[in-house]
């Protein structure tokens, strides 16, 4: 959560908690996200290969 502190932008406070929530989950749905992206791209690459006949 250290990461998340630091800035200079005044929050108010009862947007705090919501606002480290919301920076300390976003690695988490990045990944999910690539991860996500790379099974797209496998699915797509292993029906492009059959469609070829390979």
């Amino acid at each position: 959560m250290d990461a998340c502190r630091g800035s200079a932008i005044l929050i108010p406070i009862g947007r705090t908690g919501s606002i480290e929530r919301d920076c300390c989950l976003a690695a988490w749905q990045v990944g999910s996200a690539g991860m996500a992206a790379g099974a797209t791209f496998f699915g797509a690459g292993i029906a492009f290969a059959t469609f070829l006949g390979a």
